[in-house]
């Protein structure tokens, strides 16, 4: 098999995620949010995003809820 362009990635995986923060808000719980969106999934179809928050003091990531589209 063989990957050409840049789309190879698209063809091929099963699951493609991307992460999403925003570094610029005022507020430091919503600089602390990371935004994980399920772009692609193969197995079930179903997509989304799931928001993580930090916490500081424990360095812990904490599950705020996902959301299918």
């Amino acid at each position: 098999e063989q990957f050409t362009g840049s789309r190879a990635s698209l063809r091929w995986s099963h699951l493609i995620l991307g992460l999403e923060r925003n570094l610029l808000a005022e507020e430091i719980q919503e600089r602390n949010t990371l935004r994980v969106r399920v772009i692609k999934n193969r197995l079930v179809g179903k997509t989304g995003f799931l928001d993580l928050i930090y916490d500081e003091e424990s360095g812990y990531l904490t599950e705020e809820g996902f959301i299918l589209t």
